[in-house]
């Protein structure tokens, strides 16, 4: 395949889809339309290619000279010129001298420790160490509605993980394809920031993007290694997008950093190796299904209803914690927390399968920690009317027990 041209100047690596930047390496890393990796040089302005370890090894053996260890360290000229001098006895008085009448002072040559071995060492193992392998993360997805846009995609899959960012005008890196007649097709390409989010998102292969569509079926698979060089009609989304600066760049890769190393320190630490792993409390019942975000802007009572009913219900089985309406989530999702396991799957059990609204319910018991569902901030009148029903019902509670 004909290779495009690459470019030089690094302010506009921004706007060419062949290159990243690997944190790894330290530098940028461009593949380009056969497959082949190349790294750049920013001291001599140069890309070259990326020789792997087997490489290497094939290119030692091609210039393995015959009776030559090549494992054995080089040696250094201007220490054997030194060594030769310090054992002429003619031109060295201190040399160590043989024969009648010398006396024997040990041979201080030899006695000298290769202050220069472990240099050499060291020099030879660094030569041999092959670059970093980039890792693929990537995934390409078929499968999608074709009335799906852009947001609705972005919110499924960054579920997944952290979805990578233009550098340019921070734009999530998704590319939507389309049809001869640029209607999006189905298929998109989306690349994240860690190889980790493959795996997790391979986990949705086979299920809908939106619950209950029997006609849509994800197909979720790791990208070929070569996606960045693939042609393909693709959904316009507007103009040119500028050339980023180096100072661009570099705040870019700082931020994703920090946002990185912010998502870690926050995630629940894992237990030692030696103690035996803790069992999640499934004290809380994840409810799909229970309204579309369509009739949430119909019907403007229906959220009240939603937290009113739901609490009612669950109360049924055991103390109820919390409940939590996902007025932002597409899927309709609802959770309800209890103070112990056992009531959460009664109730999950009660109402699974069962109609709600002219809606079919479907539950699952979750750990609390688990689940994180996108919702709108309540509003101020909706959060007195909570309160006040909190407070009545334990006004009613304490009565009943006295």
């Amino acid at each position: 395949m004909e290779r495009k041209p690459f470019p030089y100047d690094q302010e506009s690596f921004g706007d060419d889809e062949r290159i990243s930047f690997s944190k790894v390496a330290n530098k940028f890393i461009l593949e380009d339309e056969n497959g082949i990796e190349w790294e750049w040089h920013p001291t001599v302005e140069r890309w070259t290619q990326t020789i792997t370890e087997e490489e290497m090894k094939q290119q030692a053996e091609a210039y393995k000279v015959a009776g030559v260890d090549e494992d054995e360290p080089a040696l250094n000229p201007a220490q054997k010129r030194k060594e030769a001098q310090l054992e002429d006895a003619e031109t060295n008085p201190k040399a160590a001298k043989t024969g009648p009448g010398a006396t024997n002072t040990g041979d201080r040559t030899n006695a000298q420790p290769d202050t220069n071995a472990n240099a050499r060492g060291s020099t030879n193992a660094s030569a041999n160490v092959a670059p970093p392998t980039r890792k693929n993360t990537a995934i390409w997805v078929t499968g999608i509605p074709t009335d799906a846009d852009r947001e609705e995609i972005i919110q499924f899959f960054s579920r997944f993980g952290m979805i990578k960012e233009s550098v340019e005008d921070d734009s999530k890196r998704i590319k939507m394809y389309a049809d001869d007649e640029g209607n999006f097709n189905g298929e998109a390409l989306i690349i994240y920031q860690g190889p980790e989010s493959i795996e997790l998102a391979h986990w949705y292969d086979g299920e809908p993007l939106r619950l209950g569509d029997k006609a849509n079926k994800l197909s979720i698979q790791p990208a070929d290694s070569n996606y960045k060089s693939q042609d393909g009609n693709t959904v316009k989304e507007g103009g040119n997008k500028p050339k980023p600066s180096k100072a661009k760049l570099k705040a870019k890769a700082e931020e994703i950093e920090r946002r990185t190393k912010t998502w870690e320190e926050d995630d629940e630490p894992a237990p030692a190796p030696a103690a035996k792993p803790q069992q999640k409390v499934l004290n809380t019942v994840l409810i799909r299904n229970a309204f579309t975000l369509h009739l949430l802007e119909e019907e403007p009572d229906l959220l009240s209803n939603i937290y009113d009913d739901m609490e009612d219900a669950a109360e049924s089985h055991g103390e109820v914690r919390n409940v939590t309406v996902g007025d932002k989530e597409p899927r309709g999702l609802v959770t309800v927390r209890f103070a112990d396991a056992a009531a959460a799957k009664a109730f999950a059990d009660a109402i699974n399968g069962r109609s709600w609204n002219g809606r079919k319910l479907s539950t699952e018991t979750v750990s609390g920690w688990d689940v994180k569902l996108r919702k709108n901030k309540l509003p101020e009148a909706e959060k007195e009317r909570q309160e006040k029903r909190r407070l009545d019902k334990y006004s009613r509670r304490i009565e009943d027990e006295a």
